[in-house]
């Protein structure tokens, strides 16, 4: 009797020695990937919120921006652009200004290499006269773009005037025209009635509300308030806050090529448009949904050409694929963060129905994804962030080029 319980007693302090040379080794582990884990610094220095344009970059600011796929410096000029210095404008200059959001910006690549530098270097070799200024700025839409080129035309003059519309500026332009509206009734020194609230304040809900089985699902579980969720559930989101966990759950995920979220990413469910940024380039979105999220760029490209005829420039638009709609191995890590697969190429349709638009509104338009998937044959994104690498930037540059010189210059 005696030694069975001795023996007993030796098990259980292996058993107890075992569990804590576990816990002691993971605990190692964590603290060792969190020290030498490469530390991600945004370039928060360079930004700010804005009460005009929700957020803009910091006049005659400098600051550094690293991630684990590059490591580079910003700086910005007097007028908030990651550019060179707007001077005044010479009687002979023709100035063609890009307007979009963080692609245009340039995110991962040094100023000398985005594509609307190489398109000055090029377009100099022919047209002494030409100034090609960038003003991308990060997250922003059509309808900040616009309010940015109004509030900046006279000091920037330009003659042309190009407009990108991305992939995630449908979700995002339902944000900012609540905002703008919001910031317009609070001035009431603005003449100008804004939009009629029953026009476009209600887009969110009114978009979401079509999607009934997103609806569904999210009443039945009470998305986000983690009441009804399962046991198991709530341990995987207790687990994502450790690194190992999320190391090693996500390397299998990436081995058997499922969708996976990043240590500290938001939930979300695709084709919802509150928390899927890219639910317009979805292969199976509900036809009305879709059209519903039309709405307000479409509204924001009509005003820009009003404000075209109004300020006399020639207005060009162009759309571009992300790495999932190029083809089925661009942007082959970070395209599994938000729901999509490798090996399969996703909607492209917003991309052919900007240039029906274009035409709707006598502006000449182009798509770029023909230039890219001619050219999927090298890395044209950042495998993790998925914008433009160096090389991608080469093929929006030879695109532009062929067509500037073709049927605008």
């Amino acid at each position: 009797m005696k030694i069975g319980l001795r023996v007993t007693s030796v098990l259980r302090k292996k058993i107890i020695l075992a569990i804590a040379s576990l816990f002691l080794a993971f605990a190692l582990s964590e603290i060792t990937l969190r020290l030498l884990q490469d530390k991600r610094i945004e370039p928060t220095a360079c930004r700010q919120r804005d009460p005009i344009l929700d957020h803009s970059l910091v006049p005659n600011s400098t600051c550094r921006f690293k991630t684990r796929e590059w490591d580079i410096t910003y700086k910005i000029n007097s007028i908030g652009l990651r550019a060179g210095e707007v001077s005044a404008k010479n009687d002979d200059e023709i100035r063609i200004l890009f307007l979009g959001d963080s692609f245009v910006e340039g995110f991962g690549v040094n100023v000398e290499n985005r594509f609307t530098e190489l398109i000055e270097d090029e377009l100099r070799n022919k047209l002494k006269n030409i100034n090609v200024i960038n003003a991308g700025i990060s997250s922003y839409s059509p309808i900040l773009e616009l309010e940015f080129l109004k509030w900046n035309f006279d000091s920037i003059q330009p003659d042309i005037v190009v407009v990108g519309l991305d992939m995630t500026d449908f979700k995002d332009e339902i944000g900012y025209y609540n905002f703008i509206r919001e910031r317009d009734l609070k001035d009431v020194k603005k003449q100008e009635k804004p939009d009629s609230p029953d026009d476009y304040i209600a887009a969110l809900g009114e978009i979401n509300a079509k999607q009934k089985n997103i609806q569904e699902f999210k009443k039945e579980t009470e998305w986000q308030q983690n009441e009804n969720l399962s046991l198991v559930t709530r341990l995987k989101i207790l687990m994502r806050y450790f690194k190992l966990y999320v190391m090693l759950t996500n390397y299998i995920k990436d081995t058997l090529n499922k969708p996976y979220l990043t240590e500290g990413s938001p939930p979300l469910i695709e084709g919802d448009i509150e928390t899927d940024l890219f639910a317009i380039a979805r292969n199976d979105l509900p036809k009305d949904v879709y059209e519903s999220l039309w709405r307000l760029p479409r509204k924001s490209l009509s005003d820009f050409a009003d404000y075209s005829h109004e300020k006399n420039f020639k207005l060009i638009f162009f759309t571009y694929p992300h790495g999932m709609q190029a083809d089925g191995e661009q942007w082959s890590k970070g395209r599994l963060t938000r729901g999509f697969i490798r090996g399969k190429t996703y909607s492209t349709k917003p991309l052919e129905d900007l240039i029906k638009i274009g035409e709707e509104l006598n502006v000449q338009t182009l798509n770029l994804q023909e230039s890219f998937r001619e050219n999927s044959h090298q890395k044209l994104y950042f495998d993790f962030d998925g914008h433009w690498n160096k090389e991608g930037h080469k093929v929006v540059a030879q695109a532009f080029l062929a067509f500037l010189t073709s049927k605008i210059l």
